[in-house]
């Protein structure tokens, strides 16, 4: 269940401190099969997630739950696909930007706040990917990227100084319904699965697939 699974993600960030992170893969939705009706939040950890398995990252530790791994994901091609990378030194124009973020259906807004928003003042543009916690602040030097920084949302304060990001748009996007896969089949086959009450798992998962 989520509560049982949120518990054990607390337990296991108590035991392993600061020597790794482990990982919380939710379902998007509030309520499940409700598509319409998503948390944000919720896109941007599975988002996370995803991205993070497909930069074949060793050792990952994920916890989830039963709603969560019987909703589809995108493909691993379509992520990478969908995923626009970005450099220090690289020349970009903000035109060219502004086409990128809208066609990852990113909305402009004044101050970015949550996942899936962007604003350009000069010649500073903040992006808020799907897949990190904190949004980037890109400054460019006529057309080239001077610096790229991440920062916090409340104090506009930077926290870190990165040389090469990535952008993800919603991973959820109904646009990509046609192309999404289960979990199972996108973790690697030499995974690792350790189960609560499989038989009532298997059980659940059977009845979320038929719905």
């Amino acid at each position: 269940e989520k509560e049982s699974a949120a518990y054990f993600l607390n337990d296991l960030e108590q035991l392993l401190g600061q020597r790794k992170k482990a990982l919380f893969f939710p379902r998007s939705a509030r309520v499940p099969y409700q598509e319409e009706i998503t948390e944000n939040a919720n896109i941007a950890m599975r988002a996370e997630v995803l991205n993070e398995i497909n930069r074949a990252q060793q050792g990952l530790i994920i916890v989830t739950f039963t709603e969560a791994i019987a909703e589809r994901v995108i493909s691993r091609r379509e992520l990478s696909e969908q995923t626009f990378t970005l450099s220090l030194g690289e020349k970009y124009t903000l035109d060219f930007l502004d086409e990128v973020f809208i066609e990852y259906g990113f909305n402009k807004v004044d101050f970015v706040y949550e996942p899936g928003q962007y604003a350009v003042r000069g010649g500073i543009v903040d992006v808020f990917s799907y897949s990190f916690d904190h949004p980037y602040r890109i400054e460019f030097f006529g057309d080239e990227v001077d610096s790229i920084r991440t920062f916090d949302i409340e104090t506009q304060l930077s926290i870190d100084k990165e040389k090469k990001i990535s952008i993800m748009p919603n991973v959820e996007n109904k646009q990509l319904q046609e192309k999404r896969e289960s979990f199972l089949k996108y973790i690697s086959n030499n995974t690792i699965v350790f189960v609560k009450n499989k038989a009532v798992l298997f059980e659940k998962l059977d009845k979320l697939f038929e719905k």
